[in-house]
């Protein structure tokens, strides 16, 4: 039997003008490409640190946490922070120390194109995105 957190649908569906994909619950949101996509551009910007206690993380050890949600569907690097498992936990006042549960196999989602990309440049390449992505996100 496998668990998936329910959602309240929002009142009015998300658009993401970007990606041309409608969500209806907030999980929905979290699952789309536009979400995905902001989550590795986010990281990239940050360089992989959160943003929080300032630890190196991976992508798949990482959470992006929404400062506001008035942008929802397009939103920008001011809207969100992107963190380690632990801060985002704090942020939202759940006990790190608790009993650690078991872990469950994980699905690994297929690296997405743009991860595929930013994995393929050399580090001057990565240099000269970082700096575009800079001036374009801030």
């Amino acid at each position: 039997m496998s668990f998936t957190k329910q959602y309240k649908p929002f009142k009015t569906p998300v658009y993401c003008p970007i990606t041309e994909e409608t969500a209806f619950d907030y999980g929905e949101y979290l699952r789309t490409d536009h979400w995905q996509e902001l989550r590795e551009v986010t990281a990239f910007l940050s360089k992989y640190t959160c943003q929080k206690c300032g630890k190196k993380i991976k992508l798949s050890e990482s959470n992006l946490h929404h400062l506001n949600y008035k942008n929802l569907g397009n939103e920008c690097q001011d809207d969100v922070l992107f963190l380690c498992r632990e801060c985002h936990k704090k942020i939202h006042g759940i006990g790190v120390e608790e009993k650690p549960k078991k872990k469950k196999k994980k699905k690994h989602r297929k690296p997405s194109k743009l991860t595929r990309l930013i994995h393929s440049l050399t580090p001057k390449q990565k240099q000269e995105a970082y700096k575009m992505l800079k001036e374009r996100f801030g």
